[in-house]
């Protein structure tokens, strides 16, 4: 998705929701022929999926914002419990 390339996906648990705009992508799980037909359908009329992927600079700075409130005890957003909760 990242490199605007075709894709395609089994359509299981949130790809059907995250691709509900783009049904030519999904196959049906463990179903070889609908495999086939959607990468054959991929291949012959391309579809690109335009969902924005956070850098990785974005995600290290998301994670590091996570490791500093959990350092600080504040759980209000990161739904952890303290250590010393846990401990308990």
């Amino acid at each position: 998705m990242a490199c605007r390339v075709p894709l395609i996906a089994a359509a299981v648990g949130c790809m059907n929701e995250l691709l509900s705009d783009y049904p030519g992508c999904l196959y049906e799980p463990e179903n070889p022929q609908s495999l086939a037909e959607t990468a054959f359908l991929q291949l012959k009329n391309r579809t690109t999926v335009p969902i924005e992927v956070p850098s990785w600079a974005d995600s290290a700075k998301q994670l590091a914002d996570f490791f500093e409130k959990v350092i600080q005890g504040d759980t209000t957003s990161t739904g952890t419990q303290p250590i010393a909760e846990i401990a308990r």
